[in-house]
C-alpha cells in the first residue's frame, strides 16, 4: 500500500515538507515549554525532504512521523550505503 502511494506522488515531492505533503500544519511551539524531541520533530515537519540529513530521518522515523514519505528516502539511502 505504501509503495502504491509512493508511485502516485509527483516528481518533485522531495522539494516539499511533510506539512505540505500531508496538508496538516502543526502550531508553533514555545521552546521554553516543550522537550527537545517535540521541538525537533515540529521543526523537521517544516523542512524540505530533500534537505533531510540521515539523523533527521532517524528521528522522524523513530517517532513514526511522515513514514510514507521518509521510508522511501531511507531505503534509497540504505541501498547506497547499508552502514548509514
Amino acid at each position: 500500500m505504501m509503495f502504491q502511494h509512493f508511485m502516485k506522488m509527483s516528481k518533485n515531492w522531495k522539494l516539499q515538507s511533510i506539512e505540505n505533503l500531508e496538508n496538516n500544519i502543526w502550531p508553533s511551539l514555545n521552546s521554553d515549554e516543550e522537550s527537545y524531541l517535540i521541538i525537533t520533530c515540529n521543526s523537521l515537519r517544516k523542512k524540505k525532504l530533500i534537505d533531510f540529513s540521515i539523523e533527521d530521518l532517524r528521528i522522524m522515523i523513530g517517532q513514526n512521523i511522515g513514514l510514507k514519505y521518509l521510508i522511501p528516502i531511507a531505503i534509497e539511502i540504505l541501498s547506497e550505503n547499508i552502514l548509514v
